[in-house]
């Protein structure tokens, strides 16, 4: 055991690489960007700045299948996003459901704005 815990990652990427056709664009992208750090990506126009960004995981959530989750109208079948941590951490709404969170399906179009509002900090971040 240890008096200084490890920080907490909320940014990750695990071996990333992309290609188009085949020219390389990343090749085996790995970080963990932690609570207070600072980090910055710089890069040429088409550099894979972008590209690399929609690849990394936020406080261990896909902020991309969040964002899609979102968008989904309500049909009557679960919807289900998998997360590689906590999935309600940083996610007051989804926070509010535990310990009977199995899937998240909007009760009205007020909870599907506050959905949308956390996505939108988490996007400004």
């Amino acid at each position: 055991m240890t008096d200084n815990p490890q920080p907490r990652s909320l940014l990750q990427a695990r071996n990333l690489s992309m290609a188009f056709g085949g020219l390389v664009v990343f090749r085996n992208i790995s970080l963990d960007i932690t609570e207070h750090q600072i980090v910055a990506l710089i890069g040429p126009n088409g550099a894979g700045k972008t590209t690399l960004s929609t690849r990394l995981l936020f406080d261990g959530h896909d902020v991309e299948a969040l964002a899609a989750a979102a968008e989904e109208e309500a049909d009557g079948r679960p919807l289900v996003v998998l997360a590689y941590t906590d999935p309600c951490r940083g996610v007051e709404c989804l926070e509010e459901r535990r310990p009977k969170l199995h899937y998240v399906r909007f009760k009205d179009d007020g909870e599907r704005g506050r959905f949308q509002t956390v996505l939108d900090r988490m996007g400004e971040g």
